[in-house]
């Protein structure tokens, strides 16, 4: 029983004890809690992995810069399917820059270009876009710059606009374009700075000029045609500086090409043909300027220069006009390289006071005097002939002067070679003067020529003349093979003869049958 009672006392102390631990445990659980926390444990001996990310789409470039908008295109179409039925229409509704497209149709409008546009057909139909002024010029100019292409500018029956296009201010470029009528010109440049470029255009029927310029404005011709106009074909005046390049002037009831008033027109391989009022007439200060190209067929005179005018010719073929080449009233001419063939009337006429330079130039074959230099002028001529016209190869009268050098003076016709009358004066050096059926040289009427190293040989008549009390020096000449007298002196004519050589000529080498009687010295006569 006692043993018992020991073992029951020892198992409760056992559970007494179990359940004082359990609260002891709780009991420094919460001391724990309430410390300061501990370090953080040391990190382990591998870093672990990142996670993996998670896949995504391929990245995309980054944005450029915006481009700048594109001016706009417009369309006109007069049977619809556009906005715009009309080019004013469109043209009000462009910006700066923008392309009108226009369809083919009449459009009988007045247009005001007062933006810089580009006018072009919708798709190519030569001569389909016609622009018809109504109340006043089809195209009027109104901006710093525009372009138009393929459009056909006249203006209706009733209109009384001056001209079909005008450009009073800024540059119009127009490329394969047809301008007709105009109660003053077809086309019209006014003014600086105003300007136009022309290229594969054609300009005709004006009832006045085909182009006009004025007051200091330019253009431009390219490949261009000016034909059937009832004045001029290009007018320019008042120091206009009109460029034409490839041209063909033709058939305008005035002249080709007409410059007044200190305009300074420059051709290029131009040509002018067949105008009523001739080739080119220069005038009141101009200068011209033709390089390469043709005079031809011109009614009145091919090439024409008077009032203090400047002209500049180079390589250019002057054929069939009634004149070739006049130069008037003090103007003055630079010719280099031409042909001047075939002229009914006078090759090269110089007159009153002018004055120039000729050069590497031929004339022949002309109904009258193939050069002529008369009243005052004086003329310089190196390197040029004058050969097979009716008249004379040279004819210096009235006053006229005028150097000659190592030209070539042959067969006349009418008259003597060479004729130097009324009290002229020229100067002639180391010129032949041959085959004439008359005579080679005739100085007459109190003329006073000096003639240097000249050769006279093989003409009809005598070789020289001297009459009426000519006074003439010839120095280092050479007179043989004439088929008369080598020298003939008659009326009181008076010549000296310095070191020369007459020789070989048909009836002898000198006679004075009346008063006259030349002057020999240290010469070679036979």
């Amino acid at each position: 029983m006692l043993r018992f009672s020991v073992v029951v006392l020892c198992l409760a102390g056992l559970l007494l004890q179990g359940a004082s631990g359990a609260d002891n445990k709780d009991t420094l659980n919460s001391i724990r809690s309430k410390r300061a926390p501990r370090k953080s444990a040391p990190a382990p001996r591998s870093a672990p992995r990142s996670p993996r990310p998670k896949p995504t789409r391929a990245s995309s470039p980054a944005p450029s810069a915006p481009k700048p908008a594109t001016p706009s295109t417009l369309i006109v179409a007069p049977l619809g399917g556009s906005p715009y039925r009309t080019l004013a229409a469109a043209i009000k509704a462009a910006k700066a820059g923008a392309k009108i497209r226009v369809r083919s149709g009449v459009y009988s409008e007045s247009l005001l270009l007062d933006r810089a546009v580009e006018i072009v057909p919708d798709q190519f139909d030569p001569g389909g876009i016609i622009v018809e002024g109504v109340a006043g010029p089809a195209l009027t100019m109104a901006t710093t710059a525009a372009t138009v292409q393929g459009v056909t500018f006249r203006l209706r029956a009733d209109s009384k606009a001056d001209y079909s296009v005008d450009v009073p201010r800024g540059r119009l470029t127009l490329d394969d374009c047809e301008i007709s009528s105009g109660a003053k010109a077809a086309l019209a440049i006014r003014g600086a700075p105003a300007g136009a470029s022309l290229t594969r255009c054609r300009i005709k029927g004006s009832l006045g000029d085909g182009v006009f310029l004025s007051e200091a404005a330019s253009a431009t011709l390219t490949d261009c045609e000016i034909i059937d106009n009832a004045s001029a074909g290009l007018r320019a005046l008042t120091k206009a500086r009109p460029v034409l390049q490839t041209c063909i002037l033709r058939k305008n009831k005035a002249q080709g090409l007409f410059a007044g008033d200190g305009a300074v027109p420059t051709l290029a391989h131009c040509d002018l043909l067949e105008n009523g009022g001739g080739g080119l007439v220069a005038e009141k200060e101009a200068n011209a300027t033709l390089r390469g190209g043709t005079v031809r067929g011109n009614t009145g005179t091919g090439v024409l220069a008077r009032d203090q005018a400047r002209l500049t010719l180079e390589s250019v073929t002057i054929s069939g006009n009634a004149h070739g080449i006049e130069v008037h009233n003090s103007s003055n001419v630079t010719i280099t390289g031409c042909k001047v063939i075939g002229q009914p009337n006078n090759g090269i006429a110089f007159r009153t006071n002018s004055h120039g330079t000729v050069e590497r130039t031929e004339v022949s074959k002309c109904g009258w005097h193939g050069i002529s230099v008369e009243t005052g002028a004086d003329p310089v001529f190196r390197n040029c002939s004058s050969r097979e016209n009716n008249a004379t190869a040279l004819l210096v009268n009235d006053n006229g002067r005028g150097t000659f050098e190592d030209c070539d003076f042959a067969n006349g016709h009418d008259w003597s070679c060479v004729v130097v009358l009324a009290q002229s004066e020229p100067v002639l050096r180391r010129c032949k003067i041959r085959n004439s059926d008359r005579g080679g040289l005739e100085v007459g009427n109190g003329s006073r020529g000096v003639f240097e190293g000249v050769e006279v040989y093989d003409n009809g008549w005598s070789g020289v003349a001297f009459y009426r009390k000519a006074e003439s020096v010839m120095k280092g000449c050479t007179v043989r093979n004439n088929q008369h007298w080598g020298i003939y002196v008659y009326e009181e004519g008076r010549g000296t003869l310095e070191n020369c050589d007459v020789r070989a000529n048909g009836r002898g080498s000198i006679a004075f049958p009346t008063s006259g009687q030349p002057i020999v010295r240290d010469s070679r006569i036979q």
